[in-house]
């Protein structure tokens, strides 16, 4: 049963890493090559917060305002005005994800900084000791997805926004507001990825880099689940995810990966417009 919970934990944290990516890929269709940055920068700033007295719960609440701030800024400085040519977006977002690791690595160092979680009691479950810490890692991505399903399905900006996903032609011929309704999905996706990463940096090492190791993994959920859904992608992530952990627990992690990388592959050739389009 810990092997499930394992597998059942990265399946959330990986989930909760593609939020974001699929938000703002969903709604303005632009391939966000710096969201690893973005998460980067979370885990910083909740490193950052951690040298004050301020509790983790309010630091995670100022990281996720500060993130959505990033958001907004990276898109009025830098997508708004290319975000309807695909490639320029994919050379912008590069450009920022080089600019954010070097700017990290100006003030901060290329080595490593360590994060202690704001728990580290150990649970029994099953027989065996679990760390409490990513039960609750993998509470606050349920609770992400929650919250995620109701402003899509139970608000007013849900309704507009899944009109201007379904046809954004004809949604902004409508009247929507679609440049709002761009502007705060970058926001969002710009939050969610800095609370991934602060969410889970106390479990790895933080460092300038730390982003590009869900980047993959990430943009595969979304390919594998089908380009310009949300569920679909966070289901994508269920695939990845799922099955990189057993594939771990079968064989060496070097293997795992690859055999990931390889089953994407093949369901990407089987399935192009995505498994659960």
């Amino acid at each position: 049963m810990i092997v499930v919970l394992d597998i059942l934990y990265s399946v959330l944290v990986l989930m909760m890493v593609v939020q974001g990516l699929a938000i703002i890929f969903g709604l303005l269709r632009v391939i966000n090559l710096a969201h690893g940055e973005l998460m980067m920068l979370g885990a910083y700033s909740l490193w950052l917060l951690s040298q004050t007295p301020v509790p983790f719960v309010f630091s995670l609440l100022i990281t996720a305002v500060g993130m959505a701030a990033v958001g907004g800024v990276m898109y009025y400085l830098v997508i708004k005005r290319i975000r309807h040519r695909l490639l320029d977006t994919i050379l912008a977002t590069w450009g920022v994800s080089i600019v954010l690791q070097q700017l990290i690595r100006l003030c901060f160092g290329s080595g490593s900084q360590h994060l202690e979680a704001p728990t580290t009691q150990l649970i029994l479950l099953f027989g065996h000791d679990y760390p409490l810490y990513r039960l609750i890692v993998m509470g606050l991505s349920l609770l992400s997805l929650a919250g995620l399903y109701v402003l899509f399905f139970g608000t007013r900006f849900g309704v507009k926004a899944r009109a201007v996903i379904s046809n954004p032609t004809l949604a902004t011929a409508a009247g929507l507001p679609a440049e709002k309704l761009y502007l705060i999905s970058f926001m969002i996706g710009g939050m969610m990825a800095g609370v991934a990463g602060a969410v889970i940096a106390p479990t790895m090492s933080i460092s300038p880099l730390m982003g590009g190791d869900y980047l993959v993994p990430a943009f595969l959920s979304v390919l594998i689940g089908g380009l310009g859904s949300i569920i679909s992608a966070l289901s994508g992530a269920a695939v990845i995810a799922g099955s990189q952990s057993l594939l771990t627990v079968l064989f060496d992690p070097v293997i795992a990966q690859l055999g990931m990388l390889g089953l994407a592959i093949a369901l990407l050739k089987w399935f192009p417009s995505g498994l659960f389009k």
